[in-house]
This record gives C-alpha cells, structure tokens and sequence, in this order.
C-alpha cells in the first residue's frame, strides 16, 4: 500500500511570503498549496492524506485566530503553524490555546519553520476516548 505524500498548505495574504515559502517547501519535495485569503482556504477541498496549514493572523477577509477557532470543529485534525509578523505578547499563547501547534514570527527561521512543519505533519493524532 502506497503511502500519500503530505501536503502543506500556506495561507497568508502576502504573495512574497507564499512564494518564498512555496520554494522552501518544495525543496524539501513537499506537495504545497497556496492561499490568499480565509475564504479560498474555506472553499478548498482537502485531500483525503496528510496536510498542515500554516496560517498568518492578519488576513484581509478573517482574523487567523478566528479562523483557527472554525477550523478546530470543522476539521479538528488538521495541525496549524501559525506564523504572524504583528507579535504581541498575547498572540503566541492565544494561537497555542486556540490549537495551533506552534507559533512562530517574521522573519521567520527557515529551518525552524520546517522542524514545526514536520512535527505537526507527523505528530501523533490524539482521539477522544468514548465512555461506555
């Protein structure tokens, strides 16, 4: 059985930033999808593999931590690196709060940014147990 190659997808309105993302990524032969804004992203179907989103928090059509809240009860497995170049003090434990799996600034690290894209892709998938 063949295993699917992951996918990362890249939400941020800044076309700079996607694209040097988009070129980091695919260097390490990483599948990459890009978005512009909240609503693309909203209207994507996602393949049935392996996918991490890494969301900016200011985008122009919803606020990321907002977006990652939806994102938490409709597709509650998907790991989330939020990456912001607006940094309060407030803004990293709200994102890890709101189920991001890290939190990272612009400039960004490269080989940061890839070592939390790697943990989110391949980290354990907890489910709720069911009480009998």
């Amino acid at each position: 059985m063949e295993v699917a190659r992951p996918v990362v997808l890249i939400l941020d309105d800044d076309v700079s930033i996607r694209r040097s993302m988009w070129r980091l990524l695919r260097s390490v032969s990483l599948d990459v999808e890009v978005f512009a804004s909240a609503g693309e992203l909203l209207g994507y179907q996602r393949p049935a593999r392996p996918a991490c989103l890494v969301l900016d928090i200011y985008l122009p059509d919803m606020n990321g931590l907002d977006l990652l809240g939806r994102l938490a009860t409709t597709d509650p497995e998907l790991p989330v690196v939020v990456i912001t170049g607006h940094v309060d003090e407030t803004l990293g434990p709200r994102a890890l709060r709101a189920g991001a799996t890290a939190f990272l600034t612009k400039p960004y690290d490269e080989q940061v940014l890839l070592e939390a894209i790697r943990a989110a892709l391949f980290r354990p998938v907890c489910r709720p147990r069911h009480r009998r």
